[in-house]
């Protein structure tokens, strides 16, 4: 898992790996506002195959930035 605050949204990219294939798939869940007004959203990403961990999950950041960027 990796998380990185960005313009005041809280981005979790968590990766997972597919025991058939050894590739790694990553899913993105992004926080924003706070106490009764926090939403969280889970965004539907390319299911890419990654062969590592890491890249999976800088990915998942990558692509919550970019969501937060068209959503502002």
């Amino acid at each position: 898992m990796a998380s990185e605050t960005y313009k005041d949204c809280l981005i979790v990219s968590v990766s997972s790996l597919d025991m058939k294939t050894r590739y790694w798939r990553v899913t993105v869940n992004i926080s924003r506002g706070s106490g009764s007004r926090q939403r969280a959203e889970t965004l539907n990403v390319p299911q890419v195959p990654f062969k590592t961990k890491n890249e999976a999950e800088a990915f998942g950041l990558k692509m919550g930035r970019a969501w937060i960027d068209r959503k502002r």
